[in-house]
C-alpha cells in the first residue's frame, strides 16, 4: 500500500525545524555514558568508501572531535585502519 504525506503533515514536520534549516538538538539528560567494560575488545574503525583515516581520528584536524578520541576517552582501545581517499580509486 501506497501511502502520501498530505500538507498538513509536512507543515507540521517542518515546524519541528528551527529558522536557519538545522533541527535543534536537545540531549536527555536521563542518558548515561557508557564506558568500555573491564576486558573488552578493541574497537577496529575500518573507514567507509571514500573515507580516510583522519575522518575518524582528526576530522577537519580537530582531534577532540574524533569518534576515535571519544571511544577512547570511554576506555575503548581503538585502531583504525589507515587508507588514504586515493587509494579507494
Amino acid at each position: 500500500r501506497c501511502t502520501t504525506s498530505t500538507d498538513a503533515d509536512q507543515a507540521s514536520s517542518t515546524a519541528s525545524w528551527g529558522e536557519n534549516g538545522v533541527m535543534p538538538f536537545e540531549p536527555k539528560e536521563t542518558l548515561e555514558v557508557v564506558k568500555a567494560p573491564p576486558g573488552a575488545p578493541p574497537v577496529v574503525i575500518l573507514p567507509g568508501f571514500g573515507n580516510n583515516t583522519e575522518d575518524y581520528t582528526a576530522p577537519f584536524g580537530d582531534t577532540e572531535s574524533a569518534l576515535a578520541s571519544h571511544l577512547e576517552a570511554r576506555g575503548w582501545e581503538v585502531f583504525t585502519v589507515e587508507i588514504e581517499r586515493k587509494d579507494w580509486v
